[in-house]
């Protein structure tokens, strides 16, 4: 059973994710919640404390996982295999995962957010990108990855997962994502 805040929570994430920031309400979180205003104000202050609660634990959840897959005892070329495939299952399976991708790029794209949530974006938003870098520099190194600048590279691979997150984000219908091997190919100097 569900928490009145993590109710919170998964309403407000489908509700900024949808509407974004300031079409949403805190009488809307309230009501898909299935709790009352003056229960939802005895955890949050306001609609901007919720939205600055998602984008922080976003990132910080995002981080978590790279730093875990950077951790992984093999090389570079398993770790970018293992990321891929645990990028394409979160995709294809994680809601909350393609609601949380919805809300930071809105957040990246606005100006008018609260001042909590730039930092935190500021912050934290290039860790992904500096950590997969250095596990392109161990492939490299290791021969298993194509040569170039491994930050550039690494902006690739997460642009080309982000951006099929936004794919599936964008489609009613439940196509298969592209191959997996297209992406691995971009990068890996032996074909699979």
């Amino acid at each position: 059973m569900l928490t009145s805040k993590e109710k919170i929570i998964i309403a407000a994430l489908n509700q900024f994710s949808r509407k974004g920031l300031f079409a949403t309400r805190i009488q809307d979180i309230a009501t898909e919640a299935g709790i009352s205003q003056g229960l939802l104000y005895r955890y949050y202050k306001s609609k901007n404390e919720i939205y600055v609660d998602l984008i922080e634990d976003a990132l910080d959840k995002m981080n978590e996982a790279v730093e875990g897959i950077a951790s992984l005892n093999c090389g570079g070329r398993e770790k970018l295999l293992n990321s891929i495939e645990g990028m394409y299952k979160t995709i294809e399976e994680s809601d909350r995962y393609r609601q949380t991708s919805s809300l930071i790029a809105q957040a990246m794209g606005s100006e008018a957010i609260p001042q909590e949530a730039k930092d935190a974006l500021k912050n934290k938003r290039d860790l992904p990108y500096q950590m997969f870098s250095k596990i392109i520099v161990q492939g490299q190194k290791e021969g298993t990855i194509i040569e170039g600048d491994s930050y550039d590279l690494a902006v690739l691979f997460w642009s080309t997962l982000n951006g099929l997150t936004i794919f599936r984000n964008t489609r009613d219908e439940k196509r298969p994502l592209p191959d997996k091997r297209f992406i691995a190919n971009i990068f890996l100097k032996e074909k699979i």
